[in-house]
């Protein structure tokens, strides 16, 4: 894998790769982050190891959740619409997460 390029967190599981990314807003540089995080295992997938693949984790705090859902709720389906063929794929896989108050102790 490229020095450039990191991630927050990497997983290995028998043949499975995972990079995990985490994001708490969705700004255009996220997206530009993401593509090139993106492009970089599809390259890894076609050299090295087909069951390679980004997890986007984006995390909500309790609080924030009832302040901020519509606006989260559009900004993942942005977020979906742009990066679908790498969704379809296998590629990039997005999970939200509810952190709670209790977790942040």
């Amino acid at each position: 894998m490229d020095l450039n390029v990191s991630f927050d967190g990497y997983y290995k599981d028998n043949n499975i790769e995972q990079f995990i990314e985490v994001k708490i807003s969705s700004s255009i540089m996220d997206y530009y982050r993401i593509y090139y995080q993106l492009n970089k295992v599809y390259l890894y997938r076609k050299t090295a190891n087909p069951y390679a693949q980004v997890v986007l984790l984006l995390p909500a705090i309790e609080d924030d959740i009832e302040n901020l859902n519509k606006t989260r709720q559009s900004a993942v389906e942005r977020l979906k619409n742009v990066f679908m063929p790498a969704i379809t794929s296998g590629l990039l896989v997005i999970k939200n997460i509810k952190v709670t108050n209790e977790d942040m102790k």
